[in-house]
């Protein structure tokens, strides 16, 4: 999986392309 990592004012976060590639998240038992 493709990702970008930003930050900005003590905030991170991750932007998934999902437009260019096929995303699946699943959630943790």
């Amino acid at each position: 999986m493709q990702f970008s990592k930003m930050h900005g004012l003590g905030n991170d976060f991750m932007v998934v392309d999902a437009v260019t590639q096929n995303v699946f998240f699943s959630p943790e038992p």
